[in-house]
């Protein structure tokens, strides 16, 4: 997980850095496989998000899972990653330099009910 942050000491003197966890890490491909595509005939993925208040379906659990990633590995990984970039020699001496962290669409907002409103006729 996080093999990226030794590769600072590659890229010369920059003036600009783009950073993005991958989504692979935090467990993102699992809720694409169990809250989207759902690809396997065989596998029980009910009940269904967001219909599962105590959290028994595979989408659910797929996004706990990734939530618990992003709220503890992702956080002490990022600290940790920020840090080797800010204090690289090179980083460090630059006159300029800017760090762009980037981001992710959300798969899910919780707080709304859209999707609900969307699909009723």
């Amino acid at each position: 997980m996080y093999s990226g942050q030794n590769q600072i000491g590659q890229v010369g003197n920059p003036e600009f850095i783009t950073l993005q966890v991958g989504g692979n890490d935090m467990g993102f491909f699992d809720i694409a496989i169990n809250c989207i595509y759902q690809p396997d005939s065989a596998e029980t993925y009910d009940p269904q998000y967001p219909e599962d208040p105590n959290c028994q379906g595979a989408c659910c659990q797929a996004i706990q899972k990734s939530q618990n990633n992003i709220d503890n590995a992702l956080n002490n990984a990022l600290t940790t990653t920020l840090e080797e970039i800010l204090n690289a020699p090179h980083v460090a001496k630059a006159r300029f330099f800017y760090l762009y962290l980037l981001g992710y669409v959300h798969f899910f907002n919780v707080d709304t009910t859209w999707y609900v409103n969307s699909v009723q006729t």
